[in-house]
């Protein structure tokens, strides 16, 4: 197993959004993560029935925090306050809070936002979760008792409110290139985030044999997100491309914002490695 992996210091001021489309086994969910900046007001989200079946959804706001690995853990009303100071669910208004969809029928989710009048400068946010409801359950007679069993399934994307100027820097800090026979070949990296916003874009991975010749994006990972109440993310997994391995050469990893942010670098660098 190769490995290679730097650190270094220089930081760069950006920040990113990124909208796309969420499918799961039941529901299909655009855009991926909603956004309030200082002169939104309001904003929607569609979802899909994908089944041959009639769903039906709970809708609510959720807080959540990420972790360093990138996931995410659910808070309650009952967790320290400290913890919950971003939380975005006493400035969002939505409607409706519940859905029943025909197979493929869709739905608009209204989102509005509320300010008041001292809101501080920084980034609010909460998650907006959609639980799939059981089917009317199946019962089962069992020695004259009855049992039901079902699971619910929830999916979330971000709502994010911003007050003021945006105010966050991003650096890529460390990145390990693995050989693995058994699982194949990836990358991992830590983005370091500073600042009272969090920061989203793409990290990308390019290689090259030499340094005379093109780059070519051999992986890439879209939507990456590092929230507020995390000072950095790590050990995050850049998969390559289908087919491809890593191999001697020169390597260029970047950290880059879409399109709501004119495709701004937060961060880049290049380094040549040998297995």
């Amino acid at each position: 197993m190769g490995k290679y992996w730097f650190a270094f210091k220089g930081l760069l001021v950006g920040f990113l959004l990124m909208f796309s489309m969420l499918a799961h086994a039941n529901l299909l969910i655009t855009p991926v993560r909603v956004v309030f900046d200082t002169r939104d007001r309001a904003s929607h989200v569609n979802i899909v029935n994908t089944t041959s079946q009639v769903q039906s959804f709970r809708i609510e706001l959720v807080d959540l925090l990420q972790n360093e690995a990138g996931g995410y853990q659910r808070l309650s009303d009952a967790d320290d306050t400290s913890t919950r100071i971003s939380s975005a669910k006493d400035l969002i208004r939505y409607s409706p809070r519940q859905v029943t969809l025909n197979p493929g029928e869709s739905q608009r989710i209204r989102l509005s936002v509320r300010r008041p009048s001292n809101l501080s400068d920084g980034e609010y946010r909460s998650h907006l979760s959609f639980t799939a409801l059981p089917e009317p359950q199946r019962i089962e007679q069992t020695e004259g008792a009855q049992t039901g069993i079902h699971v619910l399934l929830s999916i979330t994307i971000p709502v994010v409110v911003r007050q003021g100027n945006p105010e966050v820097e991003a650096t890529i800090n460390r990145v390990e290139l693995i050989q693995d026979k058994q699982n194949g070949d990836d990358v991992r990296v830590n983005i370091k985030r500073q600042g009272t916003f969090g920061v989203f874009g793409t990290v990308s991975i390019e290689w090259r044999p030499n340094a005379r010749s093109e780059y070519q994006k051999i992986g890439e990972v879209n939507s990456f997100a590092v929230y507020r109440e995390l000072d950095e993310r790590i050990n995050s997994r850049i998969p390559l491309n289908e087919g491809h391995k890593l191999q001697a050469g020169w390597y260029r990893v970047t950290f880059k914002g879409d399109e709501f942010f004119n495709h701004r670098v937060f961060d880049s660098h290049e380094f040549q490695w040998q297995p």
